[in-house]
C-alpha cells in the first residue's frame, strides 16, 4: 500500500487537503492510462464523514457502481442514491400469502398502516452493542420497509440507528454496534419481549403509503431516508435524468477498487490525544490560555499490487496483455527479422542507443528480442507481453537513402497500428505517441 495520512487544524484546512490528494489520485490514474471512475462511497469500519473509492473498469471487478452517463454521477451501490419509479410489476404484485401474512403481522406489531402489504417488502433485523458502560449490552429489534423487490440498505440502516444510540447516549462513538437479518415469526418473539419498543426505518419512497402515530410506547419511527439499494434503470437524484437526452437512467457497471480517500475528522485523534495548542491572536485576545484541539485526519491509500493487477487484468485482450507505457515493464522491444545475420543486430544495437539516447525516462525501458527462435515467435511473444511499441527491424533499415523501421503500437482488441517511419523520426514518433498514450481523456 500508498498510505498518506493528513493532519490539520480546522475541518475546512482539512477539506482542502483532502481534495489535493484526490487531485493528485485522479493526475495519477490518467497518467496510467486505464478508464477509472471516482465513486462516492461508504467509510465502513474506519468511520469519518465524507469518502470516495478509485474505481478500474472491469467485467470480473467485485465492486458494483451505479453511474449516471448525463451528469456524471458515480457511487458505489451501497451509497448511491436514486429516483425510485414504480413499474407496473410493482403496483400489480398480488404478493404470495405468506409474503402479506408476515408483512402485515409485521405491521400490526409496528402499529403501521397500509392498503397494500403486497407492495411493500419488510426485512426485520435485531441488533446488539454495548452499552456506555462495560455492564451494559444493549439489544433490540428493528425493521426496514422498503418497495417490492427492493432490498434494504443495511449499511445506511447500521448508521442512522448508530447516529441515534449516540445521540441518546446510549452507546459511545467507540461502541461495535452489529445487525442480524431474522426471520419475522423470530423478530416478532424478539420485540415483544422488549421493554424498549422496536426502529422503525422507513424509505423515502414509500412514506406515504404508511400511516402511523409520529411516536408510540412500542415504535420508533425514524425519518424517512434512502434505505433502499439503488438499481440500474432507476432516475439521477442529482440531475434528476434531465441533463441529458439519452435518460435512461443509472446504469451499473463492474469495476475493482485501486485506492480510496476518507475524512476522518476527530474521530481517532480525539481518542490518541493527538492534539496541537491553539497560538491564533484570537486566542491571545481570550487572556493567552492555549487550548489543546483534536487535529483534523485524512487517510489516503493506493494498493500498489493490486493496481498492477488491476491493469493486467483490464487491459487484455485474447492475444495478452496490452501495458499502458507509463507503467510498462519496457516501453519498446526491438525484434530484428533475421536471428542469424550479424548487421541485423548491430542495427538492433544502434536503433536501441538511439531510443535509450532520449531523455524523460526512456532508458532502460528497451529490450532487444535476440532469441534464435524465429520472427514469427517473437511476434507472438512480444504481443503477449505487452510492450506498448514494437520495432521490427527489416531488410528496409538497410537502405542507404532513407533507413526505415516498421512500428507497431499494440492495441486492446485491435490490430496493432503499424507505421513505417525513417530512423532519424523514430524518437520523435516515439515522444509523442507517448504522450498521447499516457494522457489519455477519460470521460
Amino acid at each position: 500500500m500508498k498510505d498518506l495520512y493528513s493532519f490539520d487544524k480546522s475541518v475546512e484546512d482539512a477539506y482542502a487537503t483532502y481534495d489535493q490528494v484526490a487531485q493528485a489520485y485522479s493526475n495519477i490514474f490518467r497518467r496510467i492510462g486505464s478508464p477509472f471512475v471516482v465513486a462516492e462511497a461508504d467509510s465502513g469500519n474506519i468511520g469519518g464523514s465524507k469518502s470516495h473509492e478509485y474505481h478500474l473498469l472491469s467485467s470480473v471487478g467485485e465492486d458494483t457502481l451505479l453511474t449516471c452517463k448525463d451528469c456524471g454521477y458515480t457511487a458505489n451501490e451501497e451509497l448511491a442514491e436514486a429516483i425510485y419509479h414504480e413499474n407496473d410489476d410493482n403496483i400489480n404484485h398480488s404478493g404470495s400469502s405468506t409474503n402479506d401474512d408476515d408483512t402485515n403481522k409485521v405491521l400490526q406489531r409496528l402499529e403501521l398502516h397500509s392498503p397494500s402489504a403486497s407492495k411493500l417488502q419488510v426485512t426485520t433485523l435485531i441488533y446488539s452493542a454495548q452499552g456506555t458502560s462495560e455492564e451494559n449490552n444493549i439489544s433490540g429489534s428493528l425493521a426496514v420497509i422498503t418497495p417490492y423487490q427492493r432490498a434494504a440498505n443495511l449499511l445506511k440502516v447500521h448508521a442512522a440507528l448508530g447516529k441515534y444510540l449516540e445521540a441518546e447516549q446510549t452507546i459511545n462513538d467507540r461502541a461495535t454496534l452489529e445487525l442480524k437479518v431474522v426471520a419475522p415469526d423470530q423478530w416478532l418473539n424478539k420485540s415483544q419481549q422488549q421493554s424498549e419498543g422496536a426502529h422503525v426505518f422507513l424509505d423515502d419512497a414509500i412514506k406515504d403509503r404508511l400511516t402511523s402515530p409520529s411516536a408510540t410506547q412500542t415504535t420508533t419511527v425514524h425519518d424517512p431516508l434512502h434505505f433502499r439499494l439503488a438499481e440500474a434503470g432507476d432516475g439521477c437524484r442529482k440531475c434528476n435524468g434531465i441533463t441529458g437526452s439519452s435518460r435512461k437512467g443509472l446504469e451499473s457497471v463492474k469495476a475493482i477498487e485501486v485506492a480510496h480517500t476518507f475524512y476522518l475528522g476527530t474521530k481517532y485523534s480525539s481518542v490518541l490525544n493527538c492534539t496541537f495548542q491553539d497560538h491564533t491572536p484570537q486566542q491571545q485576545k481570550k487572556g493567552g490560555h492555549q487550548q489543546a484541539i483534536a487535529a483534523e485526519m485524512g487517510c489516503y491509500g493506493i494498493g500498489i499490487s493490486r493496481l498492477l493487477a488491476s491493469v493486467a487484468e483490464s487491459k487484455t485482450d485474447n492475444r495478452g496483455l496490452v501495458w499502458p507505457s507509463s507503467i510498462a515493464p519496457y516501453k519498446v522491444c526491438i525484434i530484428p527479422t533475421d536471428d542469424k545475420r550479424d548487421e541485423f543486430k548491430a542495427m538492433a544495437n544502434t536503433v536501441y542507443d538511439q531510443i535509450n539516447g532520449l531523455s524523460g525516462g526512456w532508458s532502460n525501458d528497451i529490450v532487444i528480442d535476440d532469441r534464435r527462435a524465429g520472427f514469427g515467435r517473437k511476434m507472438t511473444d512480444a504481443e503477449m507481453v505487452g510492450f506498448p511499441w514494437i520495432v521490427v527491424i527489416g531488410r528496409k533499415a538497410f537502405n542507404e537513402q532513407e533507413p526505415m523501421v516498421e512500428v507497431h503500437q499494440r492495441r486492446q482488441g485491435a490490430p496493432n497500428l503499424k507505421a513505417d517511419l525513417p530512423l532519424h523520426e523514430l524518437n520523435s514518433w516515439l515522444v509523442e505517441q507517448n504522450r498521447q498514450h499516457t494522457v489519455p481523456v477519460i470521460d
